[in-house]
């Protein structure tokens, strides 16, 4: 297998989900390798962006079920949160920057669109909820030349409207340290990418100097430790990693890694 540096991460997330379609999605049937430059990483289970909310974050299920009204799952990915939200009765909107992913989540029943922060595509309409589960808060700190994500949002909001998301909790001021990582998917490698407090981290106690001057106010914060099964990778399996090979490591590899995440509530006070 021939590995191939051309790969986005965002081309490589669509493409993960969509061959985790085509495998059922059954458990350990797709995997992503995520490695840092020190050499620490883990695997994936793809299949997880499947799953039911009873293996979800516990932040992610309060996250969905306070939405309300008409509804913007904003990264919807492969629709996991979109679908549970409809269920409840709400209308859903998707937005995923994958063309790959757009067409998993549209077979599975979300009116997903391919659009990519801060800009939303045309004729989306109004929302009374922007959702932001999966860790999607970071996306509030992305602007460009013509706004910041919360000014589209803004745009986009009927009165009263609010955001819902989550986030991994850090300490203020940790998430700004950049750091370099890649993620390999059947062969398939990314480049190195810089990571760093925009794309990656959002600590609670920063919401208000994100908000500040835009109108949105933090309603409520709510902290929880969240569980994950990963499987630890050795310097070895990076090596293979580096020639395209296979890997399939033991159902008994896995170790459990618990994290504290956080769920926050924004309104917006103008408009």
């Amino acid at each position: 297998m021939t590995t191939r540096q051309a790969w986005s991460l965002t081309d490589l997330y669509g493409y993960a989900y969509h061959r985790a379609e085509q495998a059922g999605p059954r458990p350990g049937a797709v995997r992503m390798i995520y490695q840092d430059a020190g050499g620490d990483g883990f695997a994936e289970d793809v299949a997880n962006y499947f799953a039911p909310p009873e293996r979800w974050w516990h932040t992610d299920v309060l996250a969905c079920e306070l939405a309300r009204g008409r509804v913007l799952d904003v990264g919807c990915g492969a629709g996991r949160h979109a679908v549970q939200v409809a269920k409840a009765g709400h209308e859903v909107v998707g937005l995923e920057p994958s063309w790959d992913a757009v067409g998993v989540a549209r077979r599975r029943g979300v009116d997903a669109r391919c659009g990519r922060l801060p800009a939303l595509p045309p004729d989306l309409g109004r929302f009374d909820t922007f959702l932001l589960a999966g860790g999607g808060l970071h996306l509030l700190r992305i602007a460009d030349e013509h706004g910041s994500t919360l000014d589209r949002f803004t745009e986009a909001a009927e009165p009263g409207a609010r955001v819902v998301g989550t986030m991994m909790s850090t300490e203020a001021g940790e998430s700004a340290r950049p750091y370099r990582m890649r993620v390999q998917h059947e062969g398939t490698l990314t480049g190195w990418s810089e990571w760093s407090g925009t794309n990656v981290g959002l600590p609670a106690a920063e919401l208000p100097a994100v908000l500040e001057g835009t109108g949105w106010t933090v309603d409520q914060v709510r902290h929880h430790e969240e569980t994950a099964r990963v499987h630890p990778l050795t310097p070895r399996q990076f090596e293979a990693m580096d020639r395209g090979l296979p890997w399939d490591p033991p159902a008994d590899a896995a170790c459990s890694l618990t994290a504290p995440s956080y769920l926050a509530v924004l309104r917006l006070t103008t408009g």
